[in-house]
């Protein structure tokens, strides 16, 4: 079976692609047009994706007991100094507090009130434009999909 070739598909002069080459250029296509479209929804709230997804983080993964700058930062795979900033952002608005930890040089990020209310806020039309793009896809596709990047990702872990 031939596969259609999706660097083709957007316009490019190539006349043997790699289908690794062409699932690469792919995801990356796909990740950078849903963060597009995820971000003007998240625009009229003061958010971007990444502050998105660090509330995301310190709300659900941290919970009550709150989540380390570390933990965050290992989750989303940023500098601690992006991090910090980020945070330092974050806790200016309201949205997030850091905790004392155990001992003086350890705090515990953890959502606020302001910051819980915005998530619930943003939700619906996040969702609603995520939804858009998995909707795309059949189910039994998009379970498909997300066990070839669970394979993808477990193969490039270290």
């Amino acid at each position: 079976m031939r596969l259609r070739s999706f660097l083709q598909g957007l316009g490019y002069p190539v006349e043997k692609p790699k289908v690794g080459t062409e699932a690469l250029y792919g995801l990356v296509w796909l990740a950078n047009r849903a963060q597009q479209e995820v971000a003007q929804v998240l625009k009229p709230f003061s958010l971007t994706p990444s502050k998105f997804n660090y509330l995301m983080i310190i709300k659900h993964i941290g919970g009550t007991e709150g989540i380390s700058q570390k933990e965050i930062g290992s989750r989303l795979l940023l500098k601690k100094g992006n991090v910090t900033k980020y945070l330092d952002d974050m806790e200016h608005r309201g949205w997030v507090i850091r905790a004392s930890g155990q001992d003086q040089r350890s705090h515990r990020i953890k959502i606020t009130l302001k910051g819980d209310q915005l998530l619930d806020k943003v939700w619906p039309d996040y969702e609603k434009t995520v939804g858009r793009f998995a909707k795309v896809l059949p189910e039994n596709s998009q379970h498909r999909l997300v066990e070839i990047l669970n394979q993808w990702r477990e193969g490039l872990e270290p």
